[in-house]
């Protein structure tokens, strides 16, 4: 191994440089804050695929969606399939909080497009830290690398 500062030839088990006293590994830098974890979060939330299209058709298409934010900003992290609600139920979850839209939790088709999510974020990498404001909202977080 070589010190990437003055170039003295070390041996490999070496912290520093026994020339110029660098560090030669990140984990012994002093104060060195890009070694401390960095971390994207994402959430899941509900959404309306056809805008209001239930009010309509007498059923809607609903789809989970976990969005993250990461170093560049905000984006998708994935999505569910999409499941039809019926009208009835499309109208009691409108009225929910933008963007956000508020489905069934005895729904066999909206329980199961969600654990499939979750599932695929863990897969993913993502690791919980909890649940949101609502009983699908699910919270997670995954080191930058």
């Amino acid at each position: 191994m070589f010190c990437s500062n003055c170039g003295t030839r070390l041996p490999d088990d070496a912290k520093f440089c026994s020339n110029c006293g660098a560090p030669l590994k990140q984990d012994f830098k002093i104060n060195d804050k890009s070694s401390e974890p960095r971390w994207e979060t994402c959430e899941i939330l509900c959404h309306d695929i056809l805008k209001r299209a239930g009010l309509m058709f007498g059923s809607a298409t609903i789809r989970f969606s976990a969005e993250a934010v990461g170093k560049d900003g905000r984006y998708d992290a994935g999505y569910s399939e999409g499941f039809q609600l019926a009208k009835q139920y499309y109208m009691l979850g409108i009225n929910f909080i933008p963007p956000n839209f508020l489905p069934p939790a005895n729904d066999p088709n909206v329980v199961n497009a969600l654990d499939t999510l979750v599932k695929e974020l863990t897969h993913d990498g993502w690791e919980s830290t909890g649940r949101g404001q609502s009983w699908f909202s699910h919270k997670f977080r995954r080191r930058i690398k």
